[in-house]
């Protein structure tokens, strides 16, 4: 990618000019609109890796933070990370499985998908992302001697957006963040 970044620079230009807010006749339902933000998401991502390629560790790009600090194009305005999270699930409802479908450039974080999300099939791809992220041992891991689950800091971060979600997808008064991830756990896993 660093030698042919052709493609990514041209699809970021695409994503600042284009938009669900700014050209909402091509985004027409939530889908499409959170396909758009998971996708942009990934994209800046790639961006500022490449800006500081070839990087030794991610903590080479520890400052200024990820997430907050780098400023975008995207839907003709300026934005950082944190706000494409928001919009990706403002826009997919709180669909916290859209978490795992974006990465964050590094080791504990999931790995980016190998084809781009499409409002077609976002329901499938976003399935595939979460039971593939809780797979990863780096995202969740289960230490039976010690009776404790380890997850991504994110996921904890966001704890309660992540029962929310199980109990609006259940129709459920409780849940707890443990039934939300076995929910979106690959059989195997939830075993």
């Amino acid at each position: 990618l660093a030698a042919h970044p052709e493609d990514l620079d041209r699809y970021y230009a695409l994503v600042s000019v284009t938009g669900p807010a700014s050209t909402p006749d091509q985004f027409p339902t939530r889908a499409a609109a959170t396909a758009y933000w998971v996708n942009a998401f990934n994209a800046m991502v790639l961006k500022v890796v490449l800006l500081h390629y070839p990087a030794r560790s991610v903590y080479d790009l520890a400052l200024p933070r990820l997430e907050t600090e780098y400023t975008f194009r995207a839907d003709r305005r300026i934005v950082t990370l944190a706000e494409v999270e928001q919009e990706m699930l403002r826009a997919g409802d709180n669909d916290v499985r859209t978490l795992f479908a974006t990465s964050r450039g590094a080791l504990g974080t999931p790995l980016p998908g190998q084809e781009p999300i499409r409002a077609e099939t976002l329901d499938r791809q976003l399935a595939t992302a979460a039971a593939r992220a809780l797979d990863d041992p780096r995202i969740l891991r289960i230490d039976s001697a010690a009776h404790s689950i380890y997850v991504w800091q994110l996921v904890l971060r966001r704890q309660s957006d992540f029962e929310d979600y199980w109990r609006s997808r259940r129709r459920a008064s409780t849940g707890r963040l443990l039934d939300s991830l076995a929910d979106m756990s690959s059989p195997r896993r939830r075993q």
